[in-house]
């Protein structure tokens, strides 16, 4: 790993996750195999063997764990968990949401509130899965649809 490397990951500046909101401290995630990701909220938590790619985003007080990867140009903010799971595109997860056990949010989908997605479960294209909503076993939610309430 080179000496550019290592000093990138660990430089610390201000950034607005949002056109006029807060500005908060960010870091840019070290992944897995030593290249430099996304970026993540100082408030957040994103484990070292989870993936960020450059373009990804984490904030708030959200939490990537267990092999997890934010791919492209996917935001997982809030309170959001993403537990061995992946999230990609332009999607995005917030609220207290929870995507975990091999689940896929990806295209624009939304996952929002306390809205779960579990069990290989797939969300794509311009689909909301919202509320109290849990979505599993494979199933596959596209197109427009909202789940929830």
């Amino acid at each position: 790993m080179s000496e550019r490397t290592v000093e990138a990951s660990t430089q610390r500046y201000y950034y607005s996750f949002t056109r006029g909101g807060e500005v908060v401290l960010v870091h840019r995630h070290r992944n897995p195999d030593g290249t430099i990701g996304g970026l993540v909220a100082e408030t957040a938590h994103v484990n070292p063997d989870s993936t960020v790619e450059p373009r990804a985003k984490v904030s708030g007080r959200a939490e990537v764990t267990e092999g997890s990867r934010i791919e492209e140009y996917a935001h997982v903010l809030d309170m959001a968990r993403v537990i061995g799971a992946t999230v990609r595109g332009h999607a995005e997860v917030g609220g207290s949401a929870t995507i975990s056990d091999g689940a896929v949010i990806e295209g624009s989908a939304s996952i929002v509130e306390q809205a779960t997605v579990t069990e290989g479960a797939i969300v794509t294209e311009e689909a909301m899965v919202c509320g109290d909503m849990v979505v599993g076993s494979g199933i596959v939610i596209g197109g427009l649809e909202t789940v929830g309430f």
